[in-house]
């Protein structure tokens, strides 16, 4: 038996069935809301328009707070599951927050509202089969333009309120806060505790639920301390001190970015600041205090000054647990070159540039000119004694 196929006067008949079938669902769809949220201006005449002509305005301000109320708590919802921020891990960040997650709803509601009514509008007065009139000529809705009016602006004037508040907020100093003096360098944050004489490097240590009070500056060009699980982030200028508070509140270790443009090593410009309790903290404080170089060893001394100084956030040495890749690899420059050629380059670096870096070709003015400026004579020796005795 041979299989029959329709015939195009049949698939065009079902096509238009189709399509007919489709229209009447959704006229039933919008059957409820007929009565359109803005009426064509009605001719003025003697009689007043018939009763049943007018839009049931009742009926759609309820449908109105429904929805809204709807849209608000799915922007709730979504605030509460933000996947975009990560932990927060200090007062000021709880606070940030809040503000962001209510921004995001109010325009997470916005965003479902006007998608919404795009869509029925779109649905509700679509061209039906065979009407080719023009539509109805609408002149304007006064109290549909005051409500989309009023409604923006305080929606403007409460989020300025907040922010206002907000803002206030991260910039009042604490009480009895932890001075903590942050200098930006090609390519290292470098840390001075006044209080407790304790110098520390990329690594930054705080205690818990006490203000802190960074003190930024710059040694050589623009930087932006952020931490991120703080939300916070404050440029580090030459020349120029700049404060940040902030109170940590959750225990943990954390990234610190610098988030400028600041060279070549920009990238490698990476911290970390520990949060720790109070009681771990003095007596971190406590253990740093008493940790003394001896100054007597220049092997010992040499290696402390490479670290401190900032020089392992650009080159490689071993020795001192260096991994930067910026300038030379170090390993090994003690069979390389002699002692005179090592302080050269230390205190007029731009003298010989290396031809070749971990990266690539090797720039001028990438390492510091001022180290013969910074460095005491003992200090100098120390260095060039350790860096010869890399073999």
């Amino acid at each position: 038996m041979s299989e029959s196929h329709p015939s195009p006067v049949q698939q065009s008949t079902a096509g238009t069935s189709r399509r007919r079938a489709l229209g009447n669902f959704l006229d039933r769809i919008d059957a409820w809301g007929r009565e359109p949220l803005i009426s064509p201006r009605p001719v003025r005449q003697a009689a007043p328009p018939p009763q049943g002509s007018r839009p049931n305005v009742f009926r759609w301000a309820v449908f109105a707070v429904v929805v809204f109320g709807l849209l608000i708590g799915i922007g709730a919802l979504f605030t509460l599951i933000n996947p975009l921020m990560p932990l927060a891990a200090a007062r000021e960040a709880t606070a940030i927050d809040t503000l962001f997650n209510f921004m995001l709803g109010i325009a997470a509601a916005i965003f479902l509202l006007v998608q919404i009514t795009l869509l029925y509008l779109a649905i509700r007065y679509r061209r039906r089969s065979g009407d080719n009139e023009d539509g109805d000529p609408i002149e304007g809705n006064n109290a549909l333009e005051i409500v989309w009016t009023v409604i923006p602006a305080a929606i403007v004037l409460t989020l300025a309120i907040l922010s206002y508040r907000t803002f206030v907020n991260v910039r009042t100093a604490g009480r009895e806060a932890l001075v903590i003096e942050v200098t930006g360098r090609q390519f290292q944050w470098q840390f001075y505790y006044p209080e407790e004489d304790v110098r520390t490097v990329d690594v930054l240590r705080v205690p818990a639920n006490r203000p802190i009070n960074f003190r930024l500056t710059s040694q050589d060009m623009v930087h932006s301390f952020w931490v991120p699980n703080f939300r916070l982030k404050r440029d580090a200028m030459p020349g120029m001190i700049t404060d940040m508070w902030v109170t940590a509140t959750a225990v943990g270790k954390y990234p610190i970015v610098c988030a400028e443009l600041c060279g070549a090593g920009h990238d490698t410009m990476r911290g970390s600041i520990e949060v720790v309790s109070r009681t771990d903290f003095s007596a971190w404080v406590e253990a740093e205090k008493t940790k003394a170089v001896d100054t007597s060893d220049p092997i010992a001394y040499g290696r402390s000054l490479f670290v401190k100084h900032g020089c392992s956030g650009c080159h490689t040495l071993t020795d001192a647990k260096a991994v930067g890749q910026i300038g030379p690899n170090l390993d090994g420059i003690g069979s390389r070159a002699d002692r005179d050629f090592i302080h050269h380059s230390i205190v007029n670096p731009n003298a010989v540039i290396t031809e070749k870096c971990p990266t690539g070709p090797c720039q001028a003015n990438l390492m510091p000119q001022n180290f013969g400026q910074i460095l005491t004579e003992a200090e100098l020796n120390a260095l060039v004694t350790y860096l010869y005795s890399q073999k």
